[in-house]
Parts: structure tokens; sequence; C-alpha cells
């Protein structure tokens, strides 16, 4: 069985060398035109009602706003993905966008960088010990962030948001939400993600192979369980791991990962190794504390055992999903099994990228993005 998965991707890593270089140029590469300056975001905390001190950032001081008769900003939240602190996911949608008429919020999920510790135990935030999360068996889960973001709502006298969008874990907090809150929802963009269980397609591009999401499972509890602890236990260990094989082997991976997916655009705005700076950043942020790195691999685990699969076609909040016809992680057939589902949805494969679509090929889907925005406000204007 291992063999045949090997011998799998490998053939599937020789289509994407042979098929996608060739691809025509995208369609909307003249378009996408990111002028807008990447605003300075404000960090603020809030406290959660179990006592979690969460962390989160706007554009904007949405409380010293001038009470005049322009239209009010729309509120947008970025859910990140797992082990992202802050917005650089989704630069390019700001830099099209701007601050003019949108107010950006997001936030470092529980257990992460600076959500990490209860108020009452002190500032040591970086040791498992200090922790006050390990109070509870389920420190974290999929639930529990998405009450989060109602915290963050209320904490800033937010009714309800126009736009939630959300990358990878991010589409299940999102879809999380919209169930658990959905009058406070207007609309929501899911961008390569999964409606829940993703074991059971990662790592399967086409189709389900038996006992993959069990071999995967097993993984990711040995990490937790073995890996993890003994990285724990060793922190000058985990440094080196970054420093020397991380760090190495990732740039010589990101060269051929650009030459495949990158985009010229974004390699002419912020320099050829764009992508390499934006996983350098992603791992610095999960091996500096070891708080972060524990909650990342139990994370896995928490995406494996949630699903919100059951409850789509009760979920009446205008959709649109981008899904990577490439991506290997969380496949696009789960996009296509929530589009099918999901009564107001819209979804666009797009066939220039794999996992992470926005930054491989963000002319296409900033594109979609915008267009499906602009449609929002348009229905929202014929109601008002």
């Amino acid at each position: 069985m291992l063999i045949f998965v090997c011998l799998f991707h490998l053939i599937w890593f020789l289509l994407l060398l042979i098929f996608v270089p060739k691809l025509t140029k995208p369609p909307h590469s003249q378009w996408f035109k990111p002028t807008h300056k990447i605003p300075a975001f404000k960090e603020k905390s809030t406290i959660t009602v179990d006592g979690c001190r969460l962390r989160y950032y706007v554009s904007e001081e949405l409380h010293t706003r001038d009470n005049d008769d322009r239209t009010p900003k729309q509120i947008i939240c970025l859910a990140p993905p797992l082990g992202q602190c802050g917005h650089l996911m989704y630069d390019p949608l700001i830099a099209q966008l701007g601050t003019t008429d949108y107010v950006y919020i997001t936030w470092d999920y529980r257990g992460f960088f600076g959500s990490k510790n209860k108020y009452k135990y002190g500032n040591d935030d970086n040791t498992l010990n200090s922790c006050a999360l390990h109070s509870k068996i389920r420190d974290i889960s999929i639930h529990e962030f998405a009450l989060d973001i109602n915290q963050i709502l209320e904490s800033e006298n937010i009714e309800c948001v126009d736009y939630m969008i959300g990358f990878s874990m991010g589409v299940a907090v999102t879809l999380e939400f919209t169930v658990c809150f959905p009058h406070k929802l207007r609309s929501m963009i899911l961008l390569n993600g999964s409606h829940g269980t993703v074991f059971s397609t990662a790592f399967q591009p086409f189709l389900r192979v038996p006992f993959i999401g069990d071999l995967v499972a097993e993984f990711v509890s040995f990490m937790v369980a073995e890996f993890v602890s003994f990285m724990l236990n060793n922190p000058y260990l985990m440094e080196h791991l970054r420093y020397y094989l991380l760090q190495p082997s990732m740039k010589y991976y990101l060269r051929v990962y650009v030459t495949i997916f990158g985009s010229p655009l974004l390699q002419d705005l912020m320099g050829d190794h764009y992508l390499f700076n934006f996983f350098e950043q992603y791992l610095n942020g999960i091996c500096d504390d070891s708080v972060s790195l524990y909650h990342w691999f139990r994370a896995f685990q928490e995406l494996h055992s949630h699903s919100v699969y059951h409850l789509l076609d009760k979920i009446r909040t205008p959709t649109l999903i981008v899904s990577g016809m490439f991506d290997v992680l969380l496949p696009c057939l789960n996009s296509f099994e929530m589009a099918r589902k999901l009564p107001n949805a819209l979804h666009c494969c797009d066939v220039y990228s794999s996992h992470a679509t926005i930054l491989e090929n963000p002319e296409s889907c900033v594109y979609e993005m915008v267009m499906f925005i602009k449609r929002i406000q348009k229905y929202k204007d014929k109601q008002s």
C-alpha cells in the first residue's frame, strides 16, 4: 500500500512539472493591480467567558469613527490558516480592495501566539506549564475558535460581519461560526478548505484511497504523543531542526514550487522569494515557542474530529468557494462536496494552483473574491 501511494504521488508530481507550466496565462492577469498600501493593524485583546486572553488585530479603530452621513465601512473578518500569525496570507486581497470602504479584523487562535494564557496565570506565555488552557482536557477545538470570534465581535460592538474569509483551517472555523451564529454573518468566502474529517481526503487528490486517512491520523497522533513531547524537552533540538533542516530544504523545495505555481506579479511586487518568506514567517511563529508547536499538531486532530457536512444544506449564507486543482493537502474534492450541498454557493476551481491559491494565482483568485463582494454589495443596496 505504501509503495502504491508513493508511486501515485510521484506520477502526480511529474504531471505538475509537465502540465502546469504549459497552461495559458491566467485570464485576469491584467486586471489584478494591488496598488493599495497594506494598513498598519492595531493590536488589541479581550478576555473570553472562560478567562482566555485573545489577541486580535484591526485595521482601523472602530469606536472612533466620525459620526457623519458617509456610508459605514464594511467589516471583513479574516480567519487565518493553522499556524499563521497576522494578515500576510490575505495581503493580495487587502492590497486590491484598500481601506477606503473596508475594515479588516483578524486574530490569533486560542493556544497560539498572543492568545495562549489566561490572564490570572501571569505573563509567561511560552511554556506549556504556564498555559491555563491545559486546565481542560480538550484545550482547543474548532467550536471554541468560532466562539472566540463572537467574543471579539462583541468587544468591538459589531452586530454583524459583512464578509468572513477563511483559508485552510479558517474554512472550518468560518463554517462553524456560520452554524452557531447565522444571524451575525452576511456572506463568506472559503479558500482551499474542507467541511471536516480532513484526513479522509488528505494526500488523495482525486479519490479516497483506503487506509490513507487512518495512516495520517496515526502519524499525527504519534507526532503529538512522542515527537512533540521530545522536542519540548529539548528546545535546542527544535531550533537546530528548524535552522539546519527545515529552512534549507524548504528553500530548495520552494524554488521548484514557485516555478510551477508562483505568481509572476507577486514576484515583481514582493520579490522572487515571496513564498519562501511566507513559509519562513510561518515556521518562525510555530517553532519559536512550545505552546504554539504543541497546539499546531493538536489542531490537526481537531480538524479531523470536526465536521459540519451534515449541516451544509441548512446554511443559507451566500458563499464563494475557491479551490486549487492540484491541492493534495485539502483536495478540491472537498470544495466540490461543499458546493453541492450549500444552497447559495458558487465554486471556482483554479487550475493554476495547489493549496495556497490566493498566493499562487492571485490574479484569478482575488478577481473572483472582489466580484463576489461587489455582487453582495449590489444586492444589499437593492434591499435597502
